[in-house]
């Protein structure tokens, strides 16, 4: 249950923020109470199933955030080696088993490692040591890229490379695919249902994406309506309240909020009839007596000082930099 209840703050408190502005935050009921204080949102009508739009296209628009390169860092200011994201996917071994193997400090990275190389396979980057401490201080260094139509190489063309071949897999034609067989909505369609004008014709969508954007579409598709779900989404320009367009806003910000609403034991829930009579009932994750001093507790957690903490306070942190989220000089 603490390990739940952490996990769901740094979720609200520390990520969320990351993705979303104030507005957003505030329209989905998304905000953390300070101070220890519950929160009324649960509502026993709310189903929180995660919905086909957001698992199958919308939550998948970090994978335009992957880098080409993992940066390793020997320390918080130098990175001493790339590793390539395409050779550590889904097999990290080569940067965790070896412990040397990343940031030699937090402003120069002393390695490359391409992230082909580790995707499925993480093996060289955490079963060693002194390279997984390295590792760990590149992703909190390095910046994810943009949201947009613009995917890394080691996820198009390098995905699950085999040893002697040029090319892999292409994570996006699979996403594509994958909305496909789950029967996913068309992108004018779903920007129809999240209150949006629902466009007649590519000229329709330059107001969301930009001409130079709308033609490349039009290149592809015979129609606007043919546009999948996760292309379209990828293709809007950011919003001013998100790292992504209106679209992708609209999913995630309804599916977090009805993760949030329809979960009996979130952990600022006010325990059973304090919120009226639609929380009757409900079990809270705490006891009254124990809630406040409880919540508190959960809210002073720092995902940075748990990295620390696991790490044996080997990344050498200072102690101002409390959000892992963000970049340490963009919290000043």
């Amino acid at each position: 249950m603490e390990d739940t209840c952490w996990q769901l703050h740094q979720e609200v408190y520390e990520y969320i923020p990351t993705i979303f502005g104030a507005d957003i935050i505030q329209k989905y009921n998304l905000d953390v109470k300070p101070g220890g204080n519950y929160s009324c949102y649960y509502n026993k009508e709310v189903n929180p199933t995660a919905s086909n739009e957001f698992s199958a296209a919308a939550f998948r628009f970090g994978h335009s955030q992957v880098p080409d390169f993992f940066l390793l860092f020997d320390d918080l200011e130098l990175a001493d080696e790339l590793v390539g994201v395409h050779k550590t996917f889904m097999k990290p071994g080569p940067l965790i088993y070896d412990g040397k193997r990343l940031f030699d400090d937090l402003e120069l990275a002393d390695e490359l490692v391409g992230v082909h190389k580790t995707f499925m396979k993480p093996g060289p980057l955490i079963y060693d040591g002194k390279r997984f401490t390295k590792f760990v201080r590149g992703l909190m260094l390095q910046p994810a890229q943009q949201v947009d139509n613009f995917v890394s190489n080691a996820l198009t063309t390098q995905l699950l490379r085999g040893p002697n071949g040029a090319f892999g897999g292409d994570l996006i034609a699979i996403n594509i695919q994958r909305g496909r067989d789950h029967g996913l909505p068309p992108y004018i369609d779903m920007l129809e249902a999240c209150g949006l004008p629902k466009p007649k014709g590519f000229a329709d969508l330059e107001p969301l994406m930009g001409p130079v954007k709308v033609n490349a579409l039009s290149r592809i598709y015979a129609d606007a309506a043919d546009i999948d779900l996760y292309v379209g989404g990828l293709f809007e320009n950011a919003s001013k309240d998100s790292v992504f367009g209106p679209t992708f806003a609209c999913i995630i910000g309804d599916q977090f909020q009805r993760s949030r609403a329809g979960d009996r034991f979130f952990y600022d829930n006010a325990p059973g009839g304090m919120c009226g009579a639609n929380s009757t009932g409900n079990p809270a994750p705490f006891t009254q007596n124990a809630y406040r001093r409880q919540v508190q507790a959960l809210q002073r957690q720092r995902y940075t000082r748990e990295i620390a903490h696991d790490l044996d306070s080997s990344l050498d942190l200072d102690e101002s930099w409390e959000d892992n989220f963000q970049l340490e000089n963009s919290q000043e």
